[in-house]
C-alpha cells in the first residue's frame, strides 16, 4: 500500500476523473479496513456498551459516505453521459468507419487517444499516446516520426481543434508527422465530430493507395 501511495504521489495523474486511478488501491484498503474492524470488534468482547457505541460510529460513517456518493452522483452521471455521447460520435464512429473501409491487414496509428478507435477498427495499432507501446516512450520526437513511417500505416487518426488539418500550436508530434514530406502519401479521408464537444475533431488520414478502395467500400457499406 505504501509503495502504491508513494508512486501515485509522485505521478502526474492526467484525466483522473472521480479519482479513478486510485481504484487499484481500493481492494487493499478495504482488506485493511476489514482487518481493523475485526480486530477492534474482538477487542470489545464482553462490553455491550462499547459495541453499541462502535456500531453507531460505523453506521454514522456509512451514512456520511452515502451522503458523499449522493452529492457526487449528479456531476459524475452528467460527465459519464457526455463522455458516452462523445465517444459514440467521434471515436466509435471512426473505428467502425475504418473497419468497414480499410483492409484488415493494414496498420492503424492513433494520436493520441487509443481506446475505442482500435477496438472497433480491429486493426493492429500503434498508440502514439505512448500508453500501449513499449518503444515510443523511449524515443525522442524526431525518432518517433521515423518510427511512424517505418510501419507505413494504412490509416491514421489524429485529434485536432481544426476540421481539416493539424495546426502547429496543437500536438507537436502529430504536427511533425504531417509536415514530413513522406506524409504527402496520405490524405484526409474522413472527419468525426460531436455536438457535445464542439471545436474538437478526429481526423482520419488514409494512405493514398488505399483511398480508391476505401471510397468504393464506403459506397457499398453502411455503418451501424
Amino acid at each position: 500500500v505504501c509503495i502504491g501511495v508513494i508512486f501515485y504521489l509522485h505521478s502526474n495523474l492526467i484525466m483522473n476523473y472521480s479519482h479513478r486511478f486510485f481504484s487499484p488501491l481500493t481492494p487493499i484498503i478495504l482488506v485493511w479496513v476489514a482487518f481493523l474492524l475485526d480486530t477492534g470488534w474482538k477487542a470489545l468482547e464482553g462490553s455491550v456498551t462499547k459495541k453499541k457505541i462502535a456500531g453507531a460510529l460505523i453506521a454514522i460513517a456509512c451514512f456520511i459516505q452515502a451522503g458523499v456518493y449522493t452529492q457526487a452522483y449528479p456531476e459524475n452521471y452528467a460527465y459519464a453521459d457526455w463522455y458516452s455521447k462523445m465517444l459514440k460520435a467521434e471515436h466509435i464512429s471512426a473505428g467502425k468507419w475504418i473497419k468497414s473501409n480499410i483492409p484488415s491487414d493494414e496498420w492503424l496509428t492513433v494520436h493520441s487517444d487509443a481506446g475505442a478507435v482500435p477496438f472497433h477498427s480491429e486493426l493492429k495499432t500503434i498508440d502514439f499516446g505512448a500508453l500501449n507501446d513499449e518503444n515510443i516512450v523511449h524515443l525522442n520526437p524526431e525518432e518517433r516520426v521515423d518510427y511512424y513511417f517505418s510501419y507505413n500505416p494504412g490509416v491514421t487518426v489524429m485529434s485536432s481543434f481544426s476540421r481539416d488539418s493539424i495546426k502547429e500550436h496543437e500536438k507537436k508530434q502529430s504536427f511533425m508527422i504531417t509536415q514530413d514530406p513522406r506524409f504527402q502519401n496520405y490524405t484526409l479521408a474522413k472527419q468525426f465530430s460531436s455536438p457535445d464537444r464542439p471545436g474538437f475533431h478526429q481526423l482520419v488520414f488514409v494512405r493514398k493507395d488505399l483511398l480508391p478502395d476505401a471510397l468504393h467500400m464506403q459506397n457499398n457499406k453502411t455503418i451501424d
